[in-house]
């Protein structure tokens, strides 16, 4: 496991970057590694972070996709039903009142 808190500890220090390639590629490494159970609640929260905090439309969109096909193996309904239902490309300050329900759904 020591190898995947280093790949995440990376992840979070690329976050601040402003290549959109390059964060939804973060995005897809985090969902891959989002079915390891007890690496979850980091996961959760970069990914949190990632779909709210990014003003790139594409960024969040990804994001919540790939977060969606990583949780549905998990059977979180609630869950996949507010990432599915939710469009990602609207204005931050319009989705930002997600931020707790996908939050609190991600890391129960």
């Amino acid at each position: 496991m020591n190898e995947y808190n280093t790949i995440i500890s990376l992840v979070e220090k690329s976050l601040q970057q402003k290549n959109v390639n390059k964060l939804c590629k973060i995005a897809a490494l985090l969902c891959s590694l989002y079915t390891y159970k007890d690496m979850r609640g980091r996961i959760g929260k970069l990914m949190v972070e990632m779909i709210f905090n990014k003003e790139f439309p594409r960024v969040r969109k990804e994001s919540a996709e790939k977060l969606y096909m990583a949780v549905l193996t998990d059977g979180n309904i609630a869950l996949n039903e507010v990432l599915i239902s939710t469009n990602w490309t609207d204005d931050i300050e319009v989705i930002g009142c997600m931020r707790e329900t996908v939050e609190t759904l991600l890391l129960k």
